[in-house]
């Protein structure tokens, strides 16, 4: 069963943050994978993205709160569809193919976070080097709109 880094998923930190933010909201006892074109490549910039919740005390039982981020989503800001399903609802032919190919969102691993931090810790130094703007609609460490 591969885990693919989340860089594949090719989201910005920012809606990369706003996408966790709601699971962590919503659905904080769920284990979140993505999988899908964003995540075995082909996926365009517009592609959306497909999440599967899975129930981590029992696979065969709904995620609790998943109506709740599946509105949450709709309503936010980020610039992609995500199309979100319950692994126990989902067709068991299909359960074999997300296995083979996933990345887990939510929650984070020690690893996947410290490498988040990683990232962010070089692009701070990159803009205070001068090397890097918010030119891009990026956000200041203050979280407000640059540009």
């Amino acid at each position: 069963m591969p885990q693919l880094d989340l860089s594949c998923l090719r989201l910005s930190p920012r809606h990369l943050g706003m996408l966790l933010a709601l699971l962590e909201q919503h659905v904080p006892e769920a284990e979140v994978w993505a999988y899908g074109s964003r995540v075995v490549g082909g996926a365009q910039e517009c592609s959306d993205l497909d999440l599967i919740l899975r129930n981590r005390a029992d696979l065969k039982q709904d995620v609790e709160g998943w109506f709740d981020l599946v509105d949450a989503l709709q309503a936010s800001t980020l610039p992609i569809l995500v199309d979100v399903h319950l692994w126990f609802r989902f067709p068991q032919r299909f359960h074999r193919n997300i296995e083979a190919a996933y990345v887990v969102v939510y929650p984070l691993t020690r690893h996947q976070l410290m490498h988040r931090l990683a990232q962010a810790s070089e692009r701070i130094r990159a803009v205070h080097a001068g090397k890097l703007g918010f030119d891009q609609g990026e956000l200041s460490a203050s979280g407000n709109r640059v540009g």
